[in-house]
């Protein structure tokens, strides 16, 4: 599988994905903290999904994936205060790699979007109504940032200082003339 028309991100992002929910979804009480305090709850997850089936993230199966991303990006913009715009792209970098991933085995353009077939959910789960609602938290979260001034964390200072290298990195070198 070639990366190479992806956003040069995409890849760490679904990295970051991947290990954000291995490491969040440890136990039956992380995944009932995660309910309640985001208010993400979906239909299509099966009742019997385990803790385990939200450790895979977006690459769950049975219709467990869309709850799972939907809680990483909550945690995400939550508790590691990324902003708004970044949980827009997690979830954009998260679509793309579920179709890349699956693009051998999608027939029918319908099944690139989340949907119900049979007695379960199928699709894209980046493309899920919960994952929406979760970037409407992300969104919302950020808000409240903003009004009780609350500040960045040391990631987020990071990657700032590492965008305004990259910025001047890219500039022209002043002539001396």
């Amino acid at each position: 599988m070639m990366y190479d028309d992806c956003p040069d991100d995409y890849v760490h992002i679904s990295f970051h994905l991947s290990r954000t929910a291995q490491q969040i979804f440890k136990s039956y009480a992380d995944l009932k903290r995660l309910r309640e305090s985001s208010g993400l709850r979906t239909r299509t997850t099966p009742h019997w999904a385990t803790y385990r089936d939200f450790s895979r993230g977006v690459h769950a199966t049975w219709g467990t994936g869309a709850e799972a991303l939907a809680l990483v990006l909550f945690y995400l913009a939550d508790t590691e205060k990324l902003s708004a715009a970044a949980i827009d792209r997690y979830r954009d970098a998260a679509e793309y790699f579920w179709r890349k991933v699956n693009e051998g085995d999608v027939d029918d353009p319908d099944d690139l979007m989340w949907h119900k077939e049979g007695d379960h959910y199928v699709g894209n789960p980046a493309t899920a109504p919960v994952v929406f609602r979760a970037l409407n938290l992300a969104y919302d979260i950020e808000e409240r940032r903003k009004a009780t001034g609350e500040s960045s964390t040391p990631a987020q200072e990071a990657q700032r200082l590492c965008r305004e290298r990259d910025r001047r990195a890219a500039q022209p070198p002043p002539y001396l003339d």
